[in-house]
């Protein structure tokens, strides 16, 4: 009788250090998983910030671009002005020869 209740306590006590590994190995899943979790989380932030970091370039671009079509419409206003001045005084050469001619 005795040496089967030590067999019967040996069984219980390798019954609960199964146990025990199995809690630990869940523990480590879960802990894997966690971890697994975080980088995922991670590599989501880095991606999104890469997209924003996209976004802000193309808006940089586009207001560099806007800026760039402002100065040649300027460019062209000016050379429009100085074109409409250039003809003013053509016009203002022009009429005084014909003054000078009709005086003469």
């Amino acid at each position: 009788n005795r040496s089967s209740g030590v067999t019967i306590g040996s069984g219980m006590v390798c019954v609960a250090v199964v146990a025990d590994v199995v809690v630990l190995l869940v523990c480590v899943a879960v802990v894997v998983v966690v971890v697994l979790l975080l980088v995922d989380v991670v590599v989501l932030l880095g991606f999104v910030v890469e997209v924003v970091g996209v976004v802000v370039l193309l808006l940089v671009v586009m207001v560099c671009v806007a800026v760039v079509v402002d100065v040649v419409v300027l460019l062209g206003v000016v050379v429009e002005v100085v074109g409409v001045c250039v003809a003013v005084v053509v016009d203002m050469v022009v009429l005084f020869d014909v003054v000078v001619e009709g005086v003469a």
